[in-house]
C-alpha cells in the first residue's frame, strides 16, 4: 500500500513518519529478492532549512525543503559462486531536496553545487514507500558472494566441486559487504538512523559556512 503525503506540507512543518512493511509489498525490490516475507523498517523526516553561503535575488538565505530517509533491510539473495541463499544486510541514508518541478530538479541535479543533497520532485500526493524502495534499490549491490560458501560450487559442464574460497564479500563497485551477524535482544529506539542523518547534515552545513 503506497504511503502518500503531502510532501510540501510534510517538509514545513517539520513532520516524521515511520513504519515497516514486507519486501513483498515493493515489487521492483521484489524481483531482486528470494525472501519476499523479509522486512523493510524505515523512517522519513522532512525540515526546511537554509543553505549556508546561497542567497536569493533580495539578498536572504536561501532555504530548501529536505526529506531525510533511512530504511533498513536484511534483503534474501543467493551468492554468486555457489548459488545457495545469503542475507545481505542494508542500511540505506538519503538526503533529499525537494522541488516544485523536473525542471527545478533538472537544473539543481547539473549544477552539482551541493553534493550532500540529491534532487526529487514533490507532490501534494508523494508515495513515501515508493521514494523509500528507491533508495534501496540505488544501493542494491550487483553481485554478493559467501565468505565461506556452505556448499561448494560445481562446474556447470564436469560437475566437479569447485574450492569455496574464503573471501569478502563483493559489491559491484568492489567495496565489501559482510553479512552482519544477527543483533540478539537489542531495541532500535525510532528515528535512531535519522537522528544521525540529521546531525551529519547540519555538520556538513557548518562545514560550509566556514568556505
Amino acid at each position: 500500500m503506497p504511503i502518500l503525503v503531502d510532501l510540501f506540507r510534510f517538509c514545513e512543518e517539520a513532520r516524521a513518519q515511520d513504519g515497516e512493511c514486507l519486501v513483498r509489498d515493493l515489487p521492483r525490490l521484489l524481483a531482486e529478492t528470494a525472501d519476499p516475507s523479509a522486512p523493510v523498517r524505515w523512517q522519513a523526516a522532512g525540515r526546511v532549512e537554509a543553505v549556508a553561503g546561497l542567497y536569493d535575488d533580495q539578498g536572504a538565505p536561501r532555504r530548501r525543503r529536505a526529506l531525510y530517509l533511512a530504511a533498513q533491510v536484511q534483503l534474501g539473495r543467493d551468492c554468486d559462486r555457489c548459488g545457495q541463499p545469503m542475507e545481505v544486510p542494508m542500511d540505506v541514508r538519503a538526503r533529499l531536496e525537494v522541488f516544485d518541478t523536473e525542471a527545478e530538479a533538472d537544473e539543481a541535479a547539473m549544477a552539482a553545487a551541493d553534493d550532500e543533497f540529491d534532487p526529487i520532485v514533490g507532490s501534494r500526493k508523494f508515495d513515501l514507500l515508493a521514494q523509500v524502495e528507491e533508495e534501496l534499490l540505488l544501493e542494491l549491490p550487483a553481485g554478493v558472494m559467501h565468505e565461506v560458501c556452505p556448499q561448494p560450487a560445481r562446474d556447470a559442464l564436469t560437475g566437479t566441486a569447485i574450492a569455496s574460497i574464503a573471501t569478502e564479500p563483493v559489491a559491484a563497485d568492489g567495496s565489501g559487504l559482510r553479512e552482519a551477524p544477527a543483533a540478539e535482544g537489542r531495541t532500535t529506539r525510532p528515528f535512531a538512523q535519522l537522528d544521525a542523518l540529521l546531525k551529519a547534515g547540519a555538520t556538513a552545513a557548518g562545514r560550509k559556512s566556514r568556505k
